[in-house]
């Protein structure tokens, strides 16, 4: 779940920092503490579908703003407090994956989960 919910919060900053570096000229980009916002937002204690319906919602959303950015933009610039600069093409080449990246740690963790309960069944 909590994976889930990091997700849910990469959704929300990159889509604030994409439309930002978009719509302004070279802005301030604040780096985040996944951590601290995994536990501050109590990702782990959450309704697992609750959360999934949230990360399908932003990412929609996302999406259709992403496709109405020209190709001519991709080459504006954030300042990242961490990273320094960042062009736009960049970040939208990067969140659009990065959901993808996590999907065989999801599934490591499934299959870990579904051994551990076919064991004690077995026992």
């Amino acid at each position: 779940v909590e994976v889930v919910g990091h997700l849910v919060d990469t959704e929300f900053t990159f889509g604030y920092r994409i439309r930002t570096i978009y719509c302004d000229d070279e802005p301030q980009i604040i780096g985040m503490d996944q951590d601290k916002w995994a536990a501050a937002q109590k990702h782990a204690e959450r309704d697992p579908l609750e959360i999934a319906d949230d990360f399908a919602a932003m990412r929609k959303i996302n999406i259709r703003f992403y496709r109405s950015i020209p190709k001519s933009a991709y080459e504006k610039v954030g300042l990242h407090s961490e990273r320094g600069r960042e062009k736009l093409g960049q970040m939208i080449h990067y969140i659009a994956g990065h959901d993808l990246s996590h999907i065989d740690q999801l599934t490591r963790y499934i299959a870990a989960a579904t051994h551990q309960t076919s064991q004690r069944h077995d026992a």
